[in-house]
């Protein structure tokens, strides 16, 4: 397949994320386009990238989530591909090369990403070949990519992290992205899911690398107040992808027994003092919840 960096968009939602962002720009070669939705609606933000950076789109919105901004850039994309990145990354010196070698050994994808630097974090899954347990198939999401490996370095895979994502977007005609649902997480896990689902082709290239540095895309003086907000938002969003994907009974199961873990570390926590832990676990709490009372995940994080 041919490839060429001015094919490529990359497509990153921001929310109070400056110094990340522009780390993550600074890696990135200037001809490949770039498409920022900033959900902080930070115009100071928007006049600083577009003034220091070449090829770039900064589209200010309001705090709408991770999948509704990464749709109004992928709605906007005019190239081949598109580059789905969280803020906190940056690439190595050699990535793009590495990208575009490997391409030209694929003849049909419909996602790719390089591999996490830290290899004790990898950003895939495989699954075995074989067959489930009524068990397994009643609590797990485990649809396996039966396409073959291109080679030892381009393998398939069934399931990838979100901060990286290459899409080919002749295969999302439809427009068919990301579930609005979530806010944050499990929006590119379940992209991923009703990919493999539909017998695509999911690729990850091992000898081209990512840095990630996790959970590091807002600045840090908003820490706090963005832990809370992901605690709130994991336990919502674990139940909304097992119950889209696995039914009711199932993620309703799975959610009560985290809540129940959760009271415990609450408690525990509570008699050590320690007070951000404690709103962490009530923030879990009360995320899990309102999930299974069928609220949207309506949490935002107070940021003043």
């Amino acid at each position: 397949m041919k490839f060429s960096l001015d094919e490529l968009t990359l497509i990153v939602v921001t929310f109070k994320s400056e110094r990340a962002i522009c780390n993550l720009l600074d890696t990135v070669p200037s001809e490949t386009k770039k498409i920022i939705i900033d959900n902080s609606h930070d115009y100071n933000i928007k006049h600083k990238l577009e003034k220091n950076y070449d090829n770039i789109e900064v589209i200010i919105s309001d705090n709408i989530g991770q999948g509704a901004g990464l749709n109004i850039g992928l709605k906007k994309c005019k190239t081949k591909f598109s580059y789905i990145l969280d803020p906190d990354v940056t690439f190595p010196k050699n990535t793009f090369f590495k990208i575009k070698s490997a391409m030209a050994k694929i003849e049909d994808f419909t996602i790719l990403t390089p591999l996490n630097s830290n290899l004790k974090r990898p950003n895939y899954k495989i699954f075995k070949n074989k067959k489930l347990s009524i068990f397994e198939k009643f609590f797990y999401v485990r649809d396996i990519n039966f396409n073959n490996d291109i080679d030892q370095n381009i393998i398939s895979v069934c399931r990838l992290d979100g901060y990286s994502l290459i899409l080919n977007m002749n295969k999302f005609k439809d427009q068919n992205f990301f579930d609005e649902n979530f806010f944050l997480f499990r929006e590119c896990t379940d992209l991923v899911v009703r990919v493999v689902k539909k017998g695509e082709k999911v690729y990850l290239i091992k000898d081209c690398l990512i840095d990630h540095k996790e959970s590091k895309s807002s600045d840090r003086i908003y820490d706090d107040e963005i832990h809370f907000t992901r605690a709130w938002h994991w336990m919502w969003s674990k139940y909304y992808f097992n119950k889209k994907h696995l039914g009711t009974l199932n993620a309703s199961i799975k959610i009560i027994i985290n809540i129940l873990t959760t009271l415990i570390d609450l408690v525990n926590n509570y008699f050590q003092k320690k007070k951000n832990n404690v709103k962490i676990c009530r923030m879990r709490i009360s995320g899990g919840l309102n999930a299974l009372q069928g609220k949207k995940a309506w949490y935002r994080p107070i940021i003043k």
